[in-house]
């Protein structure tokens, strides 16, 4: 049996080193900060890029930025991550949620043209997994109406429509550079636009953002070491993994349960974190910008391999593929009738899966939840793993 964890870090020892050390040195020098968000807006094909402390302070700056009013609406789709409609509450903007096409998860057309009103401001879009919405459907909506488009790209790093990135299409951008996603600086975002006006908006607001703590720092740093050390290759198998499985015997919500957040913001926590980016974040993030495309590759490889192994078995339903748009699988999701069920039998198996964590969170999605769970695919994992997962699933469905 072979023993499987459902991601894995990119860190190398120097990164680790940057971190450590940052505790050391003078935090407010912002050079390697710039070259980041120069290089990082280069590789996008944005005009411009912004480094924050998270990918959810991102959101609250893009928000306030377009400057809306009391009675300015924004259409989000119903499968999104939670953060968002709680941000968008929090300053007093109305959200309508669109419906969803359930092949891909992402926003559907025709749904969001029918909730745009004379008070509609913005559309913003997820791409699931770096799962791309179609952009020439939603830009056409664009030339009708005086409407932003904005992405939550959170797993979209390096997605591509038709040949061009996801984070330039786009009126802004957000990126999250958290644990798990395709690039990690110890936490952290970047939000990209092509607008100067949102650019100085935003620059301005982030002057009176502080530098955090040491402890602030520590936390950060701990929190990815954490997430790193129980996944890795040679901890994973000989503590998480039986650890999990015990969990798993009592009830395996319990385990999900680990892994999902309450769906709840408040004004006081985006106060507690108005920080700002780091030097040492700016310097893992120069030394990942370098080579996180050769793991991305791997994802992408491995995708490919699970979907010819799995996409004609019945009572499972996979991501389609599509000529025009590069989807790069930060996540591989299956839809089956008993997700749980699937999840606790793969573990049985030494496979431990991500459960979808953004059904979790709005009762609108009633069509996928507690049907879709996350496969491992990360650049670690080899084909003969990714083919363990593949029978297995067939062996267990």
């Amino acid at each position: 049996m072979k023993i499987i964890s459902r991601n894995s870090a990119l860190f190398e020892v120097k990164e680790y080193k940057s971190a450590f050390f940052s505790l050391f040195r003078d935090s407010t020098d912002e050079d390697k900060i710039c070259k980041f968000e120069e290089k990082f807006a280069m590789f996008i094909g944005a005009k411009y890029a912004i480094s924050v402390w998270s990918a959810r302070i991102g959101i609250y700056l893009t928000l306030k930025s377009l400057l809306l009013k009391n009675e300015d609406e924004i259409i989000i789709p119903k499968y999104v991550f939670y953060a968002i409609p709680e941000i968008a509450k929090l300053l007093n903007i109305k959200v309508k949620f669109a419906d969803i096409n359930l092949y891909d998860y992402t926003i559907d057309f025709d749904s969001t043209r029918s909730l745009i009103t004379p008070n509609t401001k913005a559309i913003i879009l997820f791409h699931p997994f770096g799962m791309p919405c179609d952009m020439d459907s939603i830009m056409q909506l664009k030339k009708w109406e005086e409407i932003s488009i904005i992405s939550d790209a959170s797993h979209a790093l390096s997605a591509e429509y038709k040949g061009k990135k996801i984070g330039s299409l786009e009126d802004i951008s957000i990126f999250s550079f958290a644990s798990g996603k395709a690039m990690t600086c110890f936490g952290g975002g970047m939000i990209t636009t092509n607008k100067k006006e949102v650019y100085d908006n935003i620059r301005k607001e982030l002057k009176s953002f502080k530098i955090p703590s040491k402890w602030k720092i520590i936390r950060k740093i701990f929190s990815n070491l954490s997430d790193h050390f129980f996944s890795s290759k040679f901890i994973f198998p000989f503590i998480t993994f039986p650890c999990f499985s015990i969990i798993n015997l009592i009830n395996h919500k319990y385990l999900n349960d680990l892994f999902v957040e309450i769906p709840k913001m408040s004004l006081n926590e985006i106060e507690r974190n108005k920080n700002r980016f780091m030097n040492f974040q700016a310097e893992v993030g120069l030394s990942q910008l370098n080579r996180f495309e050769k793991s991305i590759n791997k994802r992408i490889q491995n995708a490919k391999i699970l979907t010819k192994e799995l996409s004609k078995l019945k009572n499972i339903f996979t991501l389609p593929e599509y000529r025009e748009r590069k989807c790069t699988y930060l996540y591989y999701p299956v839809r089956v009738n008993n997700a749980s069920n699937l999840a606790r039998k793969l573990l049985f198996y030494g496979i431990d899966t991500t459960p979808d964590y953004i059904t979790s969170y709005y009762e609108s999605n009633d069509v996928l939840k507690g049907r879709v769970v996350y496969l491992p695919n990360h650049a670690e994992l080899d084909e003969d793993e990714i083919l363990y997962i593949a029978n297995t699933v067939k062996r267990v469905i």
